[in-house]
């Protein structure tokens, strides 16, 4: 996309039009500011020289989804983004917007991860189907009082 074309598109993203029919499109459902989105959206595309080369009609889809599922452009959140496949613009949501969809939603009460180190303290109990037990290794100290170090991943839990 050379300069001319990425004033068109960002033009196009901002104008008022646009934003009007995005605004519509999340009203009552969402509670977002469709022209901040489109301003995360041209700042996206003007530092990601792969999204501009993906067509503006892919990136005006892909700016159309965030009303569907109501996640926010803004890096700060890292809850969707604009990512360029083959020439073509596409939605991700990334696992923050996923974690904050499953709290909004109330299909999950909390959600976390964890890498599992050598030297941690780590039990499941597969019958309850729960950790039971985690003492991470900079907590731990050995029988002589020194501090447990952090030995090779050997797990994750969720």
């Amino acid at each position: 996309m050379n300069t001319s074309e990425l004033v068109k598109l960002e033009g196009e993203i901002t104008s008022q039009e646009f934003v009007t029919a995005l605004q519509q499109q999340v009203s009552g459902r969402f509670n977002m500011n469709m022209a901040i989105q489109c301003a995360f959206a041209v700042e996206a595309i003007k530092s990601n020289k792969a999204l501009q080369s993906c067509t503006p009609e892919s990136i005006k889809d892909s700016i159309k989804q965030i009303t569907m599922f109501g996640l926010s452009l803004n890096p700060k959140l890292s809850q969707a983004a604009l990512i360029p496949r083959k020439g073509v613009c596409v939605l991700d949501p990334q696992y923050q917007g996923l974690i904050t969809k499953l709290k909004e939603y109330k299909a999950a009460k909390e959600v976390f991860a964890n890498v599992i180190y050598e030297g941690d303290d780590f039990e499941y109990d597969f019958t309850i189907n729960k950790v039971v037990k985690y003492t991470p290794y900079h907590i731990r100290k050995n029988p002589d009082g020194s501090k447990v170090e952090r030995g090779e991943e050997v797990g994750v839990y969720a």
